[in-house]
């Protein structure tokens, strides 16, 4: 996970913008205004800030088996943090996973392959 959280500190310095512009080149997609106007309004410091933490924080690992509320856990298969979501849904008594075959990361941005999983899973809740 270090790794990772020096690799987004490197992308941090270099402007929010620039790190927009990289990962739609790395995703091969254009990000939606909104979406990119809520990024830009992001705080780079405080972003760098909370990742430095982060790093330090204590695993909630062994708690995780005692957390019974309902989760949907969804991840691209080729992301970096695929591993670790799976072992994290496996963990929780009432979790559900679903995974992406040949996405990274940009899955957050491919609503038409993640709502309908969400949609389901919020059927099952009774909240539609």
């Amino acid at each position: 996970m270090r790794a990772r959280i020096r690799w987004w500190l490197q992308r941090l310095k270099k402007g929010m913008v620039a790190h927009i512009e990289m990962f739609e080149k790395e995703a091969g997609i254009k990000m939606m205004p909104q979406t990119r106007a809520r990024l830009l309004a992001n705080d780079t410091e405080a972003l760098a800030a909370f990742l430095l933490a982060s790093e330090w924080r204590a695993s909630l690992e062994d708690a995780l088996p005692n957390m019974t509320m309902p989760c949907l856990f969804y991840v691209g298969e080729a992301d970096e943090c695929y591993a670790s979501v799976r072992k994290c849904a496996s963990l929780l008594p009432n979790a559900e996973f679903v995974s992406f075959p040949g996405l990274g990361h940009e899955v957050d941005f491919q609503s038409h392959l993640v709502l309908p999983h969400i949609k389901k899973f919020l059927e099952k809740l009774g909240h539609t």
